[in-house]
């Protein structure tokens, strides 16, 4: 519990700490092993790592309590593995059905959405829907907001507020009361937007929201039976796949929303305000150091090590994730100054400085999401390696959006050879950027309307 508390309050080292102890007393501890190997990958300390993994996947095997979903999708790049320890999981919150709910939809004159989340605020689940929920089509459909996350003011949070037809504060409500008010509202169609992320509230689901309950952006299946859809598209989930997903699967063209008005801030930016070097070619990776893996690492290293006059630009404001990365990067023989760390902007500044970087590089088995599209958004392109999971696709997904497969590749060696190739050869980085540029003009990636209409006809 102490580890818990120190975790929630972002002191992670004091965390990890606590957690390595309670292991020493009581490995078989719920979701011990799991939530202490993922907090030691905050801080990209990969010690023993493989170990640990291989004694996760064991006990996933076994049906065992060892990790809860979302650290597994950033760990180990196995569908099969995920869906099984999902499935142990979700019996957390068994089907406790409030209403009779037999699929038949409300006799609404127009199809009622309700969207659930903790996340109405400054965060990436709100940059993405914002604008999606100010374009539903006020003819057919009412849009209801359901907020359960904690008290705020800010931007992100009143424009959502001011978006949808009916906002409602649930934080205080217990989760049989927020079902009693969706059921009273007669939602049709009730939509999950935080899944098993920080703050959920599954039980909601677990009573019966709405007749028809769906869940989207979220990295995987949620593990039992009454979820009637998972929002997706043909590359995060193949067909080949959906045997993986306890839910039906609802295709769109893209899978991602996004928000086509982010604001760039106008503010002057060198790469001498940021410790970069000005004749080098600048790799990227701006997520969070959880998802950096010790085998997109070792990638990474080998493009630095045959691209010699580069840097590889991270963010991190934490000491000790710094530091380790430094030692990583020390031990493959690549000098740790030229691994350059900035701190975390605002979203307007952030996106402006993307425009000092050349290529981003995208991590896995957890992909970017809105760090990739925020990337090709201002024109830098992504490299990405495409796995298995639904989080080792996402990059993929987004640059087929952008009709950019060249970007993606299918092995760690063709990984290294793309970004080798776009950081020697000019004249390919120089068309490569030209056709980002052409193919932002029309995408679906970033046309909210068209994404919008795609997603209500599927509703």
């Amino acid at each position: 519990n102490l580890a818990n508390l120190y975790y929630d309050h972002k002191q992670i080292e004091k965390s990890i700490y606590s957690y390595d102890c309670a292991l020493k007393l009581d490995d078989t501890i719920d979701y011990l092993l799991g939530i202490s190997l993922f907090t030691h990958s905050r801080v990209c300390d990969w010690e023993n790592r493989t170990d640990k993994i291989k004694k996760i996947i064991e006990k996933i095997d076994n049906k065992e309590n060892v990790i809860t979903p979302f650290p597994v999708i950033s760990l180990i790049d196995d569908p099969g593995i995920q869906k099984q320890n999902t499935e142990t999981y979700s019996k957390k919150f068994p089907r406790n059905f409030i209403f009779n709910r037999d699929l038949t939809v409300n006799d609404n004159k127009k199809i009622k959405i309700g969207y659930f989340s903790p996340d109405y605020k400054n965060h990436p689940i709100a940059y993405s829907v914002a604008e999606l929920f100010e374009t539903h089509n006020r003819e057919e459909f009412e849009v209801h907001a359901f907020y359960f996350g904690k008290k705020t003011q800010d931007k992100e949070y009143y424009r959502i507020k001011n978006g949808v037809d009916k906002f409602h504060e649930v934080t205080h409500y217990t989760d049989e009361e927020i079902v009693n008010l969706s059921n009273r509202h007669k939602i049709d169609i009730a939509v999950d937007l935080c899944c098993y992320t920080a703050g959920h509230r599954t039980n909601i689901f677990a009573m019966s929201a709405a007749p028809i309950q769906v869940h989207h952006l979220y990295a995987g299946t949620m593990g039992t039976d009454y979820y009637d859809y998972v929002i997706a598209d043909k590359v995060i989930i193949p067909e080949t796949h959906k045997k993986y997903y306890r839910e039906n699967i609802l295709y769109l063209p893209s899978w991602q929303a996004n928000d086509s008005k982010k604001e760039v801030s106008t503010k002057i930016m060198t790469k001498k305000d940021f410790g970069i070097p000005e004749e080098v070619f600048v790799f990227c990776s701006f997520n969070n150091s959880y998802k950096i893996t010790p085998e997109a690492f070792d990638l990474w290293s080998n493009i630095l090590n045959q691209v010699p006059k580069s840097v590889l630009v991270l963010t991190s404001e934490n000491q000790t994730t710094i530091q380790n990365l430094k030692n990583e990067i020390k031990s493959r023989g690549i000098n740790p100054s030229r691994l350059i760390f900035v701190g975390n902007l605002k979203s307007p500044e952030h996106l402006a400085r993307f425009k000092l970087m050349d290529l981003s590089l995208d991590t896995f088995p957890l992909n970017g999401g809105v760090t990739s599209s925020d990337s090709l958004r201002m024109g830098i392109p992504v490299v990405t390696y495409v796995g298995n999971t639904f989080g080792s696709r996402i990059g993929a997904s987004v640059l087929t959006a952008l009709d950019l497969k060249e970007l993606i590749a299918k092995t760690p060696k063709e990984y290294i050879e793309i970004a080798v190739e776009i950081a020697k050869k000019t004249k390919k980085f120089k068309s490569l950027k030209k056709k980002l540029k052409q193919n932002l003009q029309n995408s679906i990636l970033f046309d909210t309307k068209l994404y919008c209409k795609h997603l209500e006809h599927a509703f």
